[in-house]
């Protein structure tokens, strides 16, 4: 995106309709549609994108919202060549285990000035050979705390208010994009700040699901159980092992303040299921692999005993197939 398409619309294509995707696509329409142009896109081996969403939020208004379908049939289409469509933002919003996957299939159509935006759970998902291509290009990563429920193919619910943060992942993009961006994204969604300590967040955020995660799935309990005192010294451990390897990886956590921001999050969203219970209620594969799973091969790399977020990850992988990393 150059500075002068800072003054048209913005072309966007999110990929993914989950409910993530889906909550960023519902919420740019309602918001910002007068000076944004955005479509959906699918993978062709999973569901079509629906014609309408029916979004419901937090007040509990629901809203029937139009969707613009992106079709594109990626085989078809050679990695040499750009497709001729042209979006300035492409916005991936898919599991951690689907991200390398995503980002081949709409490979043809990132030209230099696309601005990639990545937003999923966990670290280390992007792995090989299509996002190693990306390298010399303007990635950022979106991290948000709102929680959102898919009920069905074209469902949605806004179940808790949160707050998202954006920051660079890999380039260096231009401020008057970074502006941009973050004024676009915070008129769709608030509250979205720009943060220029990501790393910090993620692993911030990577502590929020190592706990309320594998907990809420493997106990099949709503967020706030795991307040109850029952869980106390489980999640202390889980933490201490999170601050130690960060610590190796040359990452300073405050324990106690870790501490305070997984309970605050798990108040907050009470009466949610988290992300991981739905994908083992719906016996679906979860991201187990990024998450604790994460952290245990982190520990195994630099000589650190990770026994709890083992533990849980090998609980949470006797559910499901094991995720390929």
């Amino acid at each position: 995106m150059n500075d002068s398409g800072l003054l048209n619309k913005t072309n966007i294509l999110i990929v993914g309709a989950g409910a993530i995707g889906l909550l960023w696509y519902s919420h740019l329409y309602l918001n910002t549609r007068s000076h944004t142009n955005t479509h959906l896109f699918q993978s062709s081996s999973r569901r079509k994108v629906p014609s309408e969403i029916h979004f419901t939020n937090l007040q509990q208004q629901t809203s029937v919202i139009p969707t613009q379908s992106f079709e594109f049939n990626a085989q078809h289409e050679s990695l040499s060549k750009p497709c001729s469509a042209t979006f300035d933002i492409i916005l991936i919003c898919v599991k951690s285990y689907q991200l390398n996957d995503a980002i081949n299939e709409v490979f043809t159509l990132i030209t230099p000035n696309t601005l990639i935006i990545t937003s999923h759970n966990g670290l280390g998902a992007m792995n090989t050979q299509y996002s190693k291509a990306l390298a010399n290009h303007n990635i950022l990563n979106l991290l948000t705390t709102h929680g959102c429920l898919k009920t069905a193919n074209n469902k949605i619910t806004h179940t808790g208010v949160g707050v998202s943060d954006l920051g660079v992942q890999l380039g260096s993009p231009p401020q008057t994009l970074i502006n941009h961006t973050t004024s676009l994204f915070n008129q769709a969604l608030p509250t979205l700040s720009w943060c220029n300590t990501l790393l910090e967040k993620q692993w911030t955020k990577l502590a929020i699901n190592c706990v309320i995660n594998p907990l809420t799935a493997l106990f099949n309990v709503e967020n706030g159980k795991i307040t109850d005192i029952t869980f106390n010294n489980t999640i202390d451990l889980l933490l201490s092992e999170i601050v130690e390897v960060s610590a190796a990886s040359g990452l300073a956590l405050n324990q106690e303040t870790l501490k305070n921001t997984v309970i605050g999050v798990a108040k907050k969203t009470a009466k949610n299921s988290s992300s991981m219970r739905c994908d083992v209620l719906e016996n679906r594969m979860t991201e187990i692999e990024y998450i604790n799973g994460y952290i245990h091969h982190q520990g195994q790399a630099l000589g650190i005993n990770t026994q709890k977020n083992t533990e849980l990850y090998q609980g949470v992988l006797a559910l499901h197939p094991k995720t390929t990393r």
